[in-house]
């Protein structure tokens, strides 16, 4: 789990430092979640590498790549359902585990009902179709994404370094993969809840 940032998200220089950590990562075998993450948590294992207190257990998988937003929405399930979350993800800047491979986790996991995503930018968008594809078969994923104006746009590539915004195709690619996909930040929860139960 790599929480530092100064790598893609940075321009070229960060960009070859994040490939460099990549290889040397994959000589030994080892996957990397980030950089430029928040941290995760397994809650079922009560594995916390976030450091957020008390986040409720539940059947949500969440994946995004800003804490901020995932500290609203665990700060949200804990204040307001007895819903909670299997697990967290910070993707961050998908160095190496990519959006589609957590994708492929989450639907064979039992604990796992339904996948809540707050996503700036991907690197493999047709990886994750193909995946979202199968994995909305089993179990809903619930998307919203930012960076859809000029502003948001920026904001999100200085964040992750990844490609940012949708376009009406994007949309309807998501829409055919079978996403469900939400425009206001404070219906992200409420839909997955919903779901999950």
């Amino acid at each position: 789990l790599i929480i530092a940032g100064g790598f893609g998200e940075l321009g070229e220089e960060g960009r070859a430092l994040e490939t460099r950590m990549v290889e040397t990562a994959q000589q030994y075998g080892i996957r990397l979640i980030g950089p430029n993450t928040s941290g995760m948590m397994n809650l079922k294992d009560r594995l916390n590498l976030v450091g957020l207190k008390n986040a409720p257990r539940g059947n949500i998988a969440l994946l995004t790549q800003s804490g901020n937003m995932a500290l609203t929405l665990i700060t949200e399930a804990k204040l307001k359902s007895r819903m909670g979350f299997s697990y967290y993800v910070g993707v961050g800047n998908e160095a190496d585990i990519k959006f589609h491979e957590y994708l492929e986790f989450f639907r064979r996991d039992p604990d796992t009902r339904t996948i809540l995503m707050y996503v700036e930018g991907m690197r493999q968008g047709r990886e994750f179709l193909q995946q979202a594809s199968k994995t909305t078969i089993d179990k809903p994923v619930v998307l919203l994404k930012s960076g859809r104006s000029t502003t948001g746009k920026r904001s999100a590539g200085s964040h992750t370094g990844a490609l940012a915004g949708m376009s009406e195709v994007a949309r309807g690619a998501f829409q055919r993969a079978g996403i469900i996909l939400i425009e206001n930040s404070n219906e992200l929860f409420p839909a997955a809840e919903t779901l999950a139960s």
